[in-house]
């Protein structure tokens, strides 16, 4: 039998390729809003459990007990979650955290990492000031915090923001 420790950073691993692990105690469930802990006593069983919610805890996308997660076929076992993370962001009801700054009639240009690295992309917003999400002509959405850009890149994408 595999033990909770080990399936959470599995499952860590892989919620990490597309979203934001949160690690919660069982005895800090009281201190989460009364909607999370509807979701969290909603899904019954031993620790680790795994809810994948949007980032301001209004809405479930799934909810995922220790025998869920045994299997470790993770593009089945998240499937529906993702789809519905990707439906409603696609949607725009997808409701973020904090301030968001949308870029409109953004066009795509070379944006330069921090690394030296470059990609073509538009950017489209900008979340909490730090958080810089672009989206390149095969519509792929690319998020990188401010660290990882160049200095010339996060002083241009701020301009575009307050254009």
């Amino acid at each position: 039998m595999t033990c909770p420790g080990t399936i959470s950073s599995l499952v860590s691993k892989e919620v990490l390729g597309w979203s934001q692990a949160v690690a919660v105690d069982p005895s800090e469930v009281l201190a989460l809003p009364a909607s999370v802990r509807a979701v969290v006593k909603g899904k019954a069983g031993v620790t680790p459990k795994v809810f994948v919610m949007n980032p301001s805890l209004s809405e479930s996308f799934g909810a995922y007990n220790h025998e869920e997660l045994l299997g470790k076929n993770w593009s089945a076992i998240f499937k529906d979650a993702k789809a519905g993370v990707r439906s409603a962001m696609s949607e725009g009801t997808f409701i973020q955290a904090g301030k968001v700054v949308k870029i409109a009639d953004a066009k795509i240009e070379k944006w330069q990492s921090a690394a030296g690295s470059a990609i073509e992309a538009k950017l489209v917003a900008i979340e909490d000031d730090a958080t810089f999400v672009f989206e390149t002509a095969a519509g792929k959405t690319i998020r990188t915090t401010a660290d990882k850009l160049s200095e010339e890149s996060v002083t241009r994408a701020k301009a575009l923001a307050t254009e």
